[in-house]
């Protein structure tokens, strides 16, 4: 859920009162994983079972997220973004911040990642496009 349909559902008061985070992947990564569930899904439709990295860069179809943590002008609506590579340090300083501690104790899923060499032109097109739709954030990539 956007952290706008958040704020919107409990109201402007309550949503600038609370600390607000999200988590967000490396761009590279990101994109592995998500080819990968696309090429393997588990429970999924299996239509892109043949498409090859080349073909999903060139698709741009990218899993960007932006829009779930910032408004229509591109404004951060939350007050951190937490790095997914630096989860468990991230997430106990936030803690730290609100005055408790957390033992973060998930598991990442495993199984469905394909080990693929990423050139440096497909890492400057996957870079290129999430670096657009954070141009107004913080956030660097």
């Amino acid at each position: 859920m956007s952290a706008s349909k958040v704020k919107e559902i409990i109201g402007e008061d309550i949503f600038d009162n609370y600390y607000v985070f999200c988590v967000e992947r490396e761009p590279v990564d990101k994109c592995l994983s998500h080819y990968s569930m696309l090429r393997h899904p588990p429970y999924h439709n299996k239509k892109h079972h043949n498409l090859t990295f080349d073909e999903y860069i060139e698709r741009k179809n990218f899993p960007i997220d932006t829009k779930k943590y910032t408004d229509a002008d591109g404004k951060l609506l939350v007050n951190k973004i937490l790095k997914y590579e630096h989860l468990v340090e991230d997430i106990n300083e936030v803690a730290k911040l609100l005055g408790f501690k957390i033992n973060l104790t998930a598991k990442a899923k495993t199984g469905f990642r394909e080990d693929i060499k990423v050139s440096d032109i497909q890492r400057e097109v996957i870079y290129g496009a999430f670096s657009k739709s954070l141009k107004y954030t913080k956030y660097k990539v």
